[in-house]
């Protein structure tokens, strides 16, 4: 390197430095910080309200939920054994779409920008135990879904179902309705539908009433 030739090479790389520590921010902020969602019924709807008592039999109890569910447009995906000896209903459903802008500034002028569109979804859990052979107990939960990538909340372990774990950019544009509350609202409603469709309970007979002693006959 010729004399002098060092000192010029430093003094452009440290200004190209600075340049890059004044453009960070900007970069940060067009990026964003990641966030994990976590969002679910259960942040609107707690595990005590979310389920109900219902005088059906097991098998008619779950297609009774399939129907309530089906009406909404959300489908059964997987059935399978749950804990305890119950059975555990899975159903999905699309619900939206969010559209995002990510912007990548790279400095010397140079931008680029980059707009993608995420399906929203949700999927459900319907947990269905046999309490008697004419009664049923139903537990439902819901949570969000983003491209088809199911969040992970603290009840997963509780159902024993799994998640994929979603992350997103700090100003990502959907976090509004991946909050839960969409699901409870839905969960609210096919409890509701549940509870004045469901028989009344079966009671023991009535007893019979004592026959009337035969009329008297003339001799």
């Amino acid at each position: 390197m010729r004399p002098g030739s060092r000192g010029a090479f430093l003094n452009c790389y440290e200004a190209r430095m600075r340049r890059t520590l004044l453009l960070l921010p900007a970069l940060l902020l067009s990026t964003g910080c990641l966030h994990e969602l976590r969002g679910n019924s259960h942040r609107f709807l707690p595990p005590a309200a979310s389920q109900r008592v219902i005088n059906e039999p097991l098998e008619q109890a779950s297609r009774h939920v399939l129907s309530l569910f089906g009406r909404r447009q959300v489908s059964l995906i997987d059935r399978r054994a749950g804990r305890n000896g119950s059975t555990l209903l899975v159903m999905a459903g699309n619900r939206t779409a969010v559209t995002s802008v990510e912007s990548y500034n790279y400095g010397y002028g140079f931008r680029q920008s980059q707009v993608y569109t995420e399906p929203i979804g949700s999927v459900f859990y319907a947990e269905l135990s046999a309490l008697s052979p004419t009664q049923s107990q139903v537990l439902l939960f819901g949570k969000p879904t983003v491209n088809k990538q199911t969040v992970c909340t603290n009840f997963d372990p509780v159902l024993n179902i799994p998640c994929n774990g979603v992350t997103v950019p700090g100003l990502w544009g959907g976090y509004n309705v991946v909050t839960g509350q969409d699901e409870a609202e839905l969960i609210r409603g096919v409890l509701a539908e549940l509870e004045l469709s469901s028989p009344p309970p079966q009671g023991p007979p009535p007893p019979e009433s004592p026959s009337a002693p035969p009329p008297p006959t003339n001799p």
